[in-house]
């Protein structure tokens, strides 16, 4: 590099590879060397020779390797604050340049001059001294180098100083997550998990080739959100005990729970026990049943387990809004949940469009939801005609081969022909005055 000075030294390290990555074009192998001089750092792209030498009686067949062409690929220049000189550089992994500094600073580049992070190791390590020139002239000067105080293998680095010896690791993403699950900083550990999901992580992965394929990844990740969703909830209730009846903080829990699933699109992990155990058994259940609402109304949530349906219907039903739960009805899968819980609820709090919607979906039966409805009618007071305008409509709709009350499909022609005749029994089977439970004048 320009106005190096003499007595700065060059250190380098050649990228790891598995016998798998190794591809060679006419015995020549492309391979990568990061060198570091002063606070300049080059990566080369070199191109390697492998030549066997003559074989003889008393000598096996030795591999020459040789260098014959290099190229820069990149180059930067270290943060003069953290690098007035580069005293160590190792590869951690074929995507990761870790750097060591004569100021103390760690550096965790990418090969492309990134900077991933940095951290202060205190002191430096011990030096050693190589001599310049020749010993008999009078300028001789002697270098420092400290090969022998810094150690690498695989993710994991040893510093030699003068008063005690430091070992040290380059975390994975999944011991990082941990790490600040630990420290309570919860923002940076499912900043981690999207990161990773992403694949924004520019330090993974760090030699392992066991998530390599994103999918793969993404279930793991999913995985760990799951586990560390429920200390989330049980510590950050905990911290704030004096607020335990705050609902704005059990409303913003809840909120950051139900968009982390959705952002990773793993709705279906809200079921899991641990998960929704620890949601309804604080105090953000309300929150929580009111936050799953709008995802069941976009079609996003398809499924209610019975735990959650009674919690639900239960809730909305204390202030009279049952109108809430019949339209998630409308929304679910009606394979999912437990038919006759469903019927109960439609028939005990009113909601005769979500009734009519299970008989003829689930059931494919017409006259039920009927009877049901004009029996419900017969119960409520004279002046109350919604049970006869939910029949009245879903007579209409049916007749005229539409699906009630979520419109849009068209029914069957088989199914509109049985409809007729089902109807056309209901309409004209006797029926006792007495029934309206009113007196009618004659």
């Amino acid at each position: 590099p320009p106005n190096m000075e003499n007595t700065v030294l060059p250190v380098m390290s050649w990228s790891p590879r598995c016998i798998d990555d190794v591809v060679l074009n006419d015995g020549v192998e492309k391979c990568q060397l990061v060198v570091a001089w002063g606070s300049s750092v080059y990566v080369l792209a070199v191109e390697v020779e492998t030549s066997k030498q003559s074989q003889t009686e008393n000598a096996d067949s030795r591999a020459k390797r040789s260098s014959s062409t290099s190229q820069i690929v990149c180059s930067w220049s270290a943060d003069s604050d953290d690098s007035k000189s580069a005293i160590s550089i190792a590869w951690l992994s074929k995507d990761v340049v870790c750097l060591l500094s004569s100021r103390n600073v760690l550096c965790i580049y990418t090969p492309q001059g990134e900077l991933v992070e940095r951290a202060s190791t205190g002191e430096p390590p011990i030096s050693r001294e190589i001599t310049s020139g020749i010993p008999a002239a009078m300028n001789c000067e002697r270098l420092p180098y400290w090969h022998s105080g810094v150690g690498k293998h695989g993710v994991h680095m040893a510093i030699l100083s003068s008063s005690r010896f430091r070992s040290g690791k380059f975390m994975g993403w999944y011991e990082r997550v941990n790490a600040r699950k630990q420290s309570m900083d919860w923002i940076g550990a499912f900043n981690m998990l999207l990161q990773v999901h992403d694949d924004r992580a520019t330090f993974w992965p760090v030699l392992s080739r066991k998530y390599v394929d994103s999918d793969v990844a993404r279930n793991r990740v999913a995985e760990v959100l799951t586990q560390i969703i429920p200390s989330f909830v049980k510590e950050s209730m905990s911290v704030r005990e004096r607020c335990i009846d705050d609902p704005e903080y059990h409303e913003a829990i809840a909120h950051i729970v139900l968009g982390m699933l959705v952002e990773f699109d793993r709705l279906d992990k809200l079921y899991e026990p641990s998960v929704f155990d620890a949601l309804l058994q604080s105090q953000c259940k309300r929150a929580f049943l009111e936050g799953i609402v709008p995802h069941i109304l976009s079609d996003r949530l398809r499924s209610l387990p019975v735990e959650v349906m009674q919690a639900l219907v239960e809730h909305y039903s204390s202030f009279d809004a049952a109108e809430v739960i019949e339209k998630c009805v409308l929304h679910l899968d009606l394979q999912s949940l437990d038919l006759n819980q469903i019927v109960r609820l439609c028939k005990r709090y009113g909601m005769y469009s979500a009734l009519a919607y299970v008989f003829t979906r689930a059931l494919n039966d017409f006259t039920t939801p009927m009877e049901e409805i004009f029996n419900a009618s017969l119960k409520t007071e004279f002046g109350q005609r919604k049970p006869l305008r939910h029949l009245m409509l879903f007579m209409y709709r049916t007749l005229q081969g539409e699906s009630f009350p979520v419109g849009g499909n068209n029914l069957a022609e088989e199914a509109v022909l049985k409809f007729h005749s089902q109807l056309m029994q209901f309409l004209l089977q006797p029926v006792s005055v007495d029934e309206f439970g009113v007196d009618i004048p004659s």
